[in-house]
Formats: structure tokens, sequence, C-alpha cells
């Protein structure tokens, strides 16, 4: 491939980009990202990035903040030394699920801001809970479709299945629930939450007894309300119980919490860890960052790839 890309990455995702690079046959770019006095970030760009394109991939860890203001360090840092575009492959877009009100739309423009002010040319992002607001931005920003991310897992594992129901007890995630269940060929199940602190706060408006149950999520954090939900659903006698949720954020406890329940497998795509647990299975990014990285070089049509 042409040698004007590089691929940069911050320490905690070199093994991703090492990967990538070695997929693709696009040269590493290299930086020291470190802390001075303690506390304040330092951005040192080694290589000749000038009228370079730059693929940078960045995940999000917590504390969400200094992720983010990392991301703009290392972005600004790039322009300023003369990078030609910065494409910036992002698995999850913090501040996207949001409350819809005031105060709340405005910490989401100023994020979008910093991202544009800071050099960003393109955002590749994956299952954005709001996809609406990727209007938000002056630069393109491509919301990588959740059945895409997960379509090998829905191929292999549950295609076919003829006992299999899809479900979500999120509305904002039931249109992409639906698409899921067509592509499987299977019912879906429409879920009525009246009180989802307690076991047996959900209402569903068929049987499932002895059935098994897909649901779909977007971001795990605690995991209460799911491993709540999956308890309610085998109380209604569900054999077996699936959860694919793209990303995996897993707060203190989390994990120990989902290899306790009853849901017998996980899949998240997202995820500080490339390895979790035996129930927790991690989809790899290689192959999907590969396909998308091609598309950008050989300016072929990305649309048609992420939906």
């Amino acid at each position: 491939m042409e040698t004007d890309y590089l691929i940069f990455a911050p320490n905690k995702d070199m093994a991703l980009a090492t990967a990538i690079s070695t997929e693709t046959n696009i040269p590493l770019g290299h930086m020291d990202v470190k802390k001075i006095n303690d506390s304040e970030t330092l951005i040192d760009i080694k290589s000749h990035v000038q009228q370079k394109e730059i693929l940078l991939l960045y995940n999000i860890v917590s504390p969400v903040n200094d992720s983010l203001l990392q991301l703009y360090l290392i972005s600004d840092a790039l322009t300023k030394l003369g990078a030609k575009g910065i494409h910036l492959m992002l698995p999850y877009l913090p501040y996207t699920r949001i409350p819809d009100d005031f105060v709340n739309k405005i910490n989401f423009n100023l994020i979008v801001r910093l991202f544009q002010t800071s050099g960003v040319t393109s955002i590749y992002t994956f299952d954005m809970y709001s996809p609406q607001l990727v209007n938000a931005f002056k630069i393109p920003v491509y919301n990588i479709n959740i059945k895409k991310i997960f379509s090998r897992i829905i191929e292999e594992k549950f295609k076919g299945n003829g006992n299999l129901i899809v479900t979500t007890i999120d509305y904002e995630l039931k249109d992409r629930a639906t698409d899921i269940s067509k592509v499987i060929g299977c019912d879906f199940l429409y879920v009525n939450k009246s009180d989802e602190n307690q076991d047996n706060g959900f209402e569903i408006n068929k049987s499932i007894n002895d059935k098994d149950v897909l649901i779909i999520g977007n971001r795990i954090v605690s995991g209460d309300i799911i491993v709540r939900f999956a308890n309610f659903l085998a109380l209604k006698g569900a054999k077996n119980i699936y959860l694919l949720a793209t990303h995996g954020l897993f707060s203190e406890g989390a994990i120990e919490r989902f290899n306790s329940s009853i849901i017998k497998e996980i899949y998240v795509f997202s995820s500080p860890r490339n390895k979790i647990s035996e129930k927790i299975k991690v989809i790899p990014y290689v192959p999907i960052y590969k396909e998308i990285i091609t598309r950008i070089i050989e300016k072929k049509n990305i649309i048609s790839f992420i939906n």
C-alpha cells in the first residue's frame, strides 16, 4: 500500500497498531506520550509526518475525560507538524449516550468542536448509542453498524437457530435488535420495563419457555440491569441466554458479576482488554480495521461497508 500513510497509536494501543501495520504493510509512526510534573501530558512526535495521512488508532479508557484530552493533544501535535489528514479509529465515542437536554447538548457540541479544532479530519466509530449525533460534526463521521461488527458471530453462532428469540431492554436499540432478528430469521421479543431495579420488573409480549434468547446491548458498565433482566428471562423459562454488546467498559465488579450470572456467553467489541474471561469474548479489531483502512487508502465507498 502507499507509503504516504502512517499508523499512530499510544502505548496502550500499540499491540493493535502493530498487528494492523503487519496486515496492511503500512508503517508505524512513533511518538512518546508521557506525564510531566506528575500530571501534565507531553506529546513528542518522533516520526516525520509532514504531508502524511495519519491513521490514528485510539481506544477510550477510564477516566474518559483524561483519554479525550490525550487524544486531542496527539491530534493537535500531528496537525502542527504538518500532517495532511488525521483519520481517527475510535471504537467508543464518548458523550453520545446523554439525556436530551440543553446542558448536555452544549457539552457534546464542545466535544465535537475540540475534535475538529485539534485537526481530526474523519472519525470511524462503532455503534453510537444515538447515531443522529453524527450530524453535529462538520467532518465526516462514519458509524459502523452493530450488524457489521458482529456479522461473523451472528452468522456462525446464531443464524439457523430455530429456537432463538432476539430482544433488548433499551428502547433506543429496538430497531437495531429487530434488524438482527431479521438477519437471523427469528422472532423479536418486545420488553416493557416497569421497574428495572427488580428481577421481576419487566413485561414481555410472548412466551419464551424453553427458548434461547439473544439480548442486544450497546454499552456495558456495571451490568446490573442486564443481569437482572437475564434472571427475569430465566424465571420465564428461557433455556440459554446470550448477550451482544458493542462496548465493554466494565466498571469495578462488573466482570465478576457477569461471570457468575446466568448468561451463557457474552460478546463485546470495544474493550480495554483483548481477553476477559471464558464467558466474555472480545471480537478482534484487526479484520474490520483492516477493511476500513483499505477502503480509505483505495478511496472505496465506506458507506456500503459500514451498514
